[in-house]
């Protein structure tokens, strides 16, 4: 049996009534922007309903309930429940990342402002590779970065020296 057709217009929308139902251009005036009520924001309404869905899973379940759960979880998948193993796997160890997306660094190179700076955190860097903290493809990302900064660093310098030189020249404005 088909379904009612939907009578929602965008004037109605204009006029206060029901919001339209449908594709994106129901939500748009003439001229192409959005109806009073639809803000066209990326995932306003959903990040809303989302976070009231966490409210009601907050309000549903206590400590107590999610660790039930959990040990459910625990036990399917000691029991060989690949599903469920795969779920506290991605829980406790986090979901596994495609091929060449890393995790995130977690490495405090400090300020870098000065020469000293740029070289503690080059050393750093160096450090964390051979002591097995990340990667020598991350410590390489990261050296990166530092360099980087380092020809920020100089660039500023440079021209503060060249500002200097000008004003001994030129005399002082």
């Amino acid at each position: 049996m088909p379904e009612p057709e939907d009578t929602n217009t965008p004037e109605d929308a204009r006029e206060g009534d029901a919001k339209p139902k449908g594709g994106p251009k129901e939500f748009r005036d003439e001229l192409g922007r959005f109806l009073p009520g639809y803000a066209g924001g990326p995932g306003g309404a959903r990040r809303k309903l989302s976070a009231e869905y966490r409210a009601a899973v907050d309000n549903a379940c206590t400590p107590k309930d999610l660790e039930e759960i959990m040990r459910a979880l625990v036990r399917e998948a000691l029991a060989g429940n690949e599903r469920a193993a795969a779920i506290v796997l991605d829980r406790v160890i986090g979901k596994a990342r495609p091929a060449g997306e890393e995790a995130p660094i977690a490495i405090d190179l400090g300020a870098l402002r000065t020469p000293a700076d740029l070289e503690r955190a080059a050393m750093s860097v160096l450090g964390a590779v051979l002591g097995g903290f990340i990667t020598p493809d991350q410590g390489a990302a990261l050296s990166g970065l530092v360099e980087t900064v380092r020809r920020t660093v100089e660039t500023r310098d440079l021209a503060d020296r060249i500002a200097r030189l000008e004003e001994v020249r030129h005399g002082s404005p």
